[in-house]
């Protein structure tokens, strides 16, 4: 059977899409949409006979307007606010259908959710409804901690706090107090750019709070089932639980970039440029901070589980796991930080089945579903697909899966699932040190997949870090010092060895890359195969040589 057939009758066809509504409006000053400094415009509701539902924080300061796809514009008033959540009630003389309602409460997790919104100014700038579709993800709570997560310029995106859906449809600058729907069509809560530090997750705040703190009457109850794969992912719960580490020396975040001190509004025009990246690159690494909160693991047996070094900073080398309202101490056994890998032991029977893994791992294209919990124990799914296997970071032969489904801090350590509810891998080398040039959320997530995992407790569990891992390539080590890449050590067995390199010698260039270019020559390194030969080109005093070395793997 054809491969791709295969993967659609497994993870089931997507599901038709919803018709861009007719009810939802731009909310916005009189100007234009946002001007590369400042959010675009929000979106708003229509409840009908001029009334219209949104959010606070799609409000523009001084006089709002609303506007209908197509382009009718009108001046709006507030006619309502909410007392626990940021609802408002607008009026103006535009009259619409009224939206149709329903509370989000029977959903299940892995319900599919659309936003329909403003997106970058799209019912403003083009009078077209923006759509994206996802799945509801988790239900969480945002608490007002006094620390709310900030956009670009530094503005805080959303005084919100309370009650949320997460989903990992799309909520950008302008979804804020747009329509987030079912399956169905009904719109079971208001889009919000409110955000747990944490998470990053689009959120929802739900139709029923939105509703009550209104006086306004309760919507029907919401229809529709999970998705296939998200449903088997979400069957894996009891496999996939949190640990909290003691860190004794903090969580471990690197020095941060110093905050601008001055808005990109508040500079001269040529100087908003320079200002917005400063911006930019602050909250960058704001969003690659750690943090303390408790990370998943997966359970392997009755008294070991597994997840990510990654989760060990702070120096963290103990902790606790809540297993039914009971903490379980659990201790690190022994690591492979080559795979990100630790194996930890509990004190006491987990009571928690062993996660089952799959052989051969997920191929590119392949419907996959991450599965995390987060602070509290929320389970949390978010769906994508196998982007692309074999992804080599380094000249070892460990191979990752790059995955498009969104992944955070409650990802790290949890799995990678397929759909057949199997595990296929787990979320790895999600931080802010090394060479991780995407963040959390972003669509680019690496995996370690099921076959290195089961590799690695084999030798873990023997309580022996494991230090080496094969690599093929010359079998040099090199001591670099700016552009020069003098060879340290040559392995025994290797090509280097058999072709007559020795310590000491500087390499010039690798298969015709400079051998000062770490990166140019790691990849040209990672094209070959063992057997194949490349040319390098060395000085040795004041000669210079060239010589043909082959290709083998070699144990570091």
């Amino acid at each position: 059977m054809d491969r791709l057939l295969l993967i659609l009758i497994l993870a089931g066809a997507p599901a038709a899409a919803v018709d861009a509504p007719p009810w939802v409006v731009a909310v916005t000053a009189s100007g234009a949409a946002g001007d590369g400094y400042r959010p675009c415009g929000g979106a708003a509701i229509s409840l009908g006979g001029g009334r219209f539902l949104t959010l606070a924080e799609a409000l523009p300061e001084g006089p709002a307007w609303v506007i209908a796809p197509g382009g009718a514009r009108r001046l709006a008033t507030v006619a309502a606010t909410g007392a626990r959540t940021t609802a408002v009630v607008l009026t103006a003389p535009l009259v619409l259908p009224a939206a149709p309602l329903a509370d989000p409460a029977p959903l299940p997790l892995g319900a599919v959710l659309w936003t329909a919104g403003n997106s970058f100014g799209s019912l403003e700038l083009d009078g077209q409804v923006a759509l994206s579709r996802g799945i509801l993800s988790a239900r969480d709570r945002i608490v007002d901690d006094g620390a709310p997560v900030r956009g670009r310029g530094g503005q805080r995106l959303s005084a919100y706090a309370g009650p949320v859906l997460e989903t990992d449809a799309a909520v950008n600058d302008g979804n804020q107090g747009g329509a987030v729907l079912d399956d169905d069509g009904s719109v079971v809560g208001l889009a919000t750019l409110a955000r747990s530090r944490e998470r990053r997750m689009g959120t929802v705040v739900p139709m029923a709070a939105l509703l009550a703190d209104l006086g306004l009457p309760p919507a029907p109850p919401a229809r529709g089932g999970a998705e296939p794969l998200a449903a088997s992912a979400a069957a894996l719960a009891s496999s996939v639980v949190l640990v909290q580490f003691d860190r004794p020396n903090g969580p471990g975040n690197p020095e941060a970039v110093p905050r601008p001190t001055r808005r990109p509004d508040e500079v001269p025009a040529y100087e908003r440029e320079r200002m917005q990246r400063h911006w930019d690159l602050y909250y960058h690494q704001q969003q690659l901070f750690r943090t303390d909160q408790p990370v998943p693991a997966l359970v392997t047996g009755p008294r070991e589980l597994v997840t990510a070094v990654s989760a060990l900073h702070g120096d963290a080398k103990r902790g606790r796991v809540l297993i039914d309202g009971r903490p379980v101490a659990v201790t690190v056994r022994a690591r492979w930080a080559a795979a990100d890998l630790v194996l930890l032991v509990a004190d006491g029977d987990l009571g928690r089945p062993p996660a089952p893994r799959a052989a051969p791992a997920a191929g590119p294209g392949e419907p996959v579903a991450v599965v995390g919990r987060h602070g509290d124990g929320v389970l949390s799914v978010t769906t994508g697909i196998v982007s692309t296997a074999g992804r080599r970071l380094s000249q070892d032969v460990i191979g990752l899966l790059q995955i498009d489904a969104l992944a955070n801090y409650g990802s790290l350590g949890g799995a990678v699932v397929d759909a057949r509810g199997l595990v296929v891998g787990m979320p790895i080398l999600l931080g802010p040190e090394g060479d991780r040039p995407w963040g959390i959320n972003s669509g680019v997530a690496l995996a370690v997949d099921g076959a290195t995992i089961a590799d690695a407790l084999a030798t873990l569990r023997s309580g022996k870090d494991r230090t080496t891992t094969p690599f093929t390539g010359l079998g040099v080590q090199l001591e670099r010092e700016g552009a020069i890449a003098r060879v340290e050590r040559v392995f025994p067995g290797s090509g280097a060895a058999e072709a007559g390199i020795r310590p000491g010698d500087v390499l010039v260039r690798i298969d015709g890359a400079p051998a000062g270019d770490h990166r140019a020559t790691t990849r040209r390194l990672l094209r070959a195969a063992p057997g194949d030969r490349v040319e390098v080109e060395l000085r040795r005093g004041g000669a210079l040589l060239r010589v043909a070395v082959v290709i083998r793997q070699v144990e570091s």
